[in-house]
């Protein structure tokens, strides 16, 4: 441990120069991180399922829910160095595993994904490092305690974002064929049966409500088609193939709508990236070279490989594209993944592994061995310093470009006048199958991403969860040429009212205010938020006349929100 003592030091200072300035009390609000202080209900399906139920018990327990935001912060990246670690100890070089944790952590994927919020992403990939060590394990030796342990890691991976399915498909079955034995056949498939069977927790309950209801996850899936692929492609450019941004940890679509900061912005992020790749193509050639390539590398190499093929997605025309168009056409859900950027992270963690026998082979090398011995510890800092140095941007909190902040005493004045009202649990509409839900208000301005002032960023509209569940907001994520994507009648409705096309931008009279205010009320809704937010003031042709003529009155008014009643 002493030997160690002094990298684990250098990689606790690192982790904390990112986490600490995040640690304030408060919430953090990103485009796709938003927890509720309420917590909320969440649907078989629904990102981040498994934190919505902890919010809950927060919420029960009196604990103010950031703090468990702050736990999962930490936990992030400490499963990020934990699975660093446990994919390289066999390394037997005391520097090796901290360098794999450390790029785990500082690279261009992990990076965007964390500044932009997406949750249900990163702790994923923070999950996948433990995954691959326990993979290795139970296919070398495989047995129904490993399918437990699978098993569980794989329902959590699931409950955290329902794409990870396919990739845990295409995960287990290169180990599957990679690993394949007549003498261990039999465990592997009890093995792998066991992983099946502790997923059916899930995936029962997904197929039940898809087949029971016309307005479920995998009706919205079938609509994503070409133009969806297009608005989430990787390379974000026109001019980009996507090669190139996937090979260098980059090309998510994020980078290129200035909300954050991308690591491309350094000048020197190119040589800084060809020795990062440079120590990944040494370590696999060492391996090679010592005949170290188990099984285990090759099942690495072809999961880099694929993921690399479905990251490029639909850039281009040509073979790639075209294995993309195959798969989106004919494998079962695979147009959820209409943003295929997210199969990047897979190479995140094979260059660490690899990076890993890189650093290991120049340590080795006994031409070198004279200046190795005399000043290994300064250069192993000057290769630690290059993925850091890549992706500098994550120091000191995101060199803050992530906010800590808490919600407005305005909003907690209109929540409090707002749960006065009692809860909507049946309604018309959802009795005649015209609406999924009941609602007891409808939410202003309709968008479903859209900058909110107290939180300086652009977020997900289920910020408005904050007042209730029952809030009936906007779906439409009007990004380039797609409107929305939503399977919900009741933003459909509300959509032919105040959409882009809607009845309101042509005319504004007593008939369609009526119909307006008799569609919302058979979905049980009797009040109205308006939030003095980005395009608001749009919408005061409909407020004024609604007013004037009596089908709604002001409740209450602040610096932040207008509270309406419905008469």
């Amino acid at each position: 441990m002493k030997k160690h003592l002094g990298f684990i030091c250098v990689l606790l200072i690192l982790i904390a120069l990112v986490v600490v300035p995040l640690l304030a009390p408060g919430y953090i609000f990103a485009i796709d991180h938003i927890l509720n202080p309420n917590g909320w209900t969440p649907k078989i399906g629904e990102n981040i399922y498994w934190i919505a139920e902890l919010c809950r018990v927060f919420d029960f327990l009196g604990i103010p829910v950031w703090i468990l935001e702050k736990i999962l912060l930490v936990l992030t990246f400490f499963l990020l160095a934990l699975g660093g670690y446990l994919l390289t100890r066999d390394s037997k070089n005391p520097f090796s595993w901290i360098f794999a944790s450390i790029f785990l952590i500082f690279n261009p994927f992990f990076y965007g994904r964390f500044v932009d919020g997406q949750i249900s992403i990163y702790f994923s990939y923070a999950l996948y490092p433990l995954l691959f060590f326990l993979l290795r394990r139970a296919f070398t030796s495989p047995s129904w305690q490993y399918g437990l342990a699978l098993g569980f890691l794989t329902l959590w991976l699931c409950l955290t974002a329902l794409h990870n399915a396919i990739f845990l498909f295409f995960i287990f079955g290169i180990f599957f064929i990679v690993y394949f034995s007549k003498k261990t056949f039999s465990k592997t498939v009890l093995m792998c049966s066991i992983v099946v069977l502790c997923n059916m927790l899930w995936f029962v309950p997904f197929v039940t409500q898809g087949s029971g209801q016309k307005f479920g996850l995998a009706n919205e899936i079938a609509d994503y088609n070409q133009e969806n692929r297009q608005e989430f492609q990787t390379g974000g450019s026109k001019e980009s193939d996507g090669y190139f941004p996937v090979l260098t940890l980059n090309g998510y679509w994020g980078e290129y709508t200035k909300r954050f900061a991308p690591v491309t912005q350094n000048p020197y992020w190119l040589f800084l990236v060809f020795g990062i790749l440079g120590l990944v193509f040494a370590g696999i050639f060492a391996k090679i070279e010592r005949k170290q390539f188990s099984r285990f590398e090759g099942a690495m190499i072809i999961v880099a490989l694929l993921s690399f093929i479905f990251a490029v997605g639909v850039k281009k025309s040509g073979f790639v594209s075209h294995i993309n168009e195959l798969m989106y056409e004919y494998f079962p859900m695979y147009k959820g993944m209409r943003e295929p950027h997210k199969w990047t992270m897979f190479l995140a963690i094979v260059y660490a592994y690899f990076g890993v026998y890189g650093v290991q082979s120049l340590f080795k090398n006994p031409k070198m061995a004279g200046f190795w011995r005399h000043a290994r510890y300064v250069f192993a800092l000057i290769l630690t310093a290059l993925p850091v140095l890549y992706t500098s941007n994550l120091l000191f909190g995101a060199q803050g470009q992530i906010k800590i902040t808490h919600y407005p005493a305005e909003w907690k004045q209109i929540k409090d006048i707002y749960k006065k009202i009692p809860l909507t649990t049946e309604c018309e509409a959802r009795k005649k199958g015209l609406s999924q839900f009941c609602y007891n208000a409808l939410a202003l301005p309709w968008h479903q991403y859209m900058k909110i002032n107290f939180t300086e960023r652009v977020v997900g509209n289920w910020i408005f969860r904050y007042f209730s569940e029952n809030i009936l907001f906007g779906d439409n994520i009007e990004k380039g040429k797609v409107y929305t994507n939503s399977s919900l009648p009741e933003t459909k409705l509300v959509d032919d009212y105040i959409g882009p096309n809607g009845k309101f931008i042509k005319k504004i009279d007593k008939n369609s205010i009526e119909a307006f205010y008799g569609d919302l009320k058979k979905m049980g809704i009797s009040h109205l938020f308006l939030f003095k937010e980005v395009d608001y003031k749009k919408y005061k042709g409909i407020i004024d006349f609604s007013l004037d003529f009596g089908y709604i009155e002001k409740v209450e008014e602040n610096g932040m929100i207008v509270f309406f009643k419905i008469l």
